[in-house]
């Protein structure tokens, strides 16, 4: 799985690299940030109120306009994701899932010089690594008898405010419908957990 991942997100590159090499509606970018993280409807959270995970991203971006507005946004970043709790029972607990997930966004522009930009569209998210972080006596509900499912959906929402020609704060709502852990023993009950997530960074496009 993780050398597939690799290969999609070398291709992605590759793709977003030839593109703004010869078009001249496109430009290729870099990003990067923080990010905080839930997952609502999981087993492992064994407190009343949830905790922020914290991550970050990085990666690549490219956009394509379709009119002096409009635009296409693709991308493909690396991210962190996860849970984390605490218990007077079980102590401290925390898993981080690893992802390349590849948005493609549809947006639009608003004001002449086009700094601020609202885009929507799907997110396409792959699991490349699992990582579980506890100092508990006894293992919170769940522990290592889930792994991450491989595939993520969700639905991405981001505003962009360009405070240069090519340097842009980019605030994003990250929301994941497919179940983010699937059980890796028999005994594991089915859980229900999804991602959810806000994501705040900086972008530079180049030749913006």
């Amino acid at each position: 799985m993780y050398m597939k991942t690799k290969s999609l997100f070398t291709i992605v590159l590759a793709l977003l690299i030839a593109v703004s090499a010869s078009g001249q509606g496109f430009h290729f970018g870099v990003k990067g940030g923080v990010s905080g993280n839930w997952m609502p409807g999981t087993n492992l959270n064994v407190d009343d109120y949830p905790i922020m995970n914290v991550g970050f991203y990085g990666g690549v971006t490219g956009t394509f306009f379709l009119s002096d507005m409009t635009f296409l946004q693709a991308e493909a970043i690396y991210t962190r994701k996860g849970v984390s709790t605490n218990s007077e029972i079980t102590g401290k607990y925390s898993r981080n899932i690893s992802y390349i997930q590849v948005p493609v966004f549809f947006g639009f522009a608003v004001g002449s010089d086009d700094a601020l930009r609202f885009m929507v569209g799907p997110e396409f998210a792959f699991a490349v690594g699992n990582q579980v972080v506890t100092n508990a006596a006894l293992n919170p509900a769940g522990g290592d008898k889930y792994k991450p499912a491989p595939f993520n959906f969700g639905i991405g929402l981001q505003v962009s405010y360009f405070v240069t020609d090519g340097l842009a704060i980019d605030l994003r709502f990250d929301k994941g419908f497919t179940r983010t852990l699937k059980p890796a023993v028999s005994t594991a009950v089915e859980d229900k957990g999804t991602n959810l997530g806000v994501m705040l960074g900086v972008s530079y496009m180049f030749g913006n």
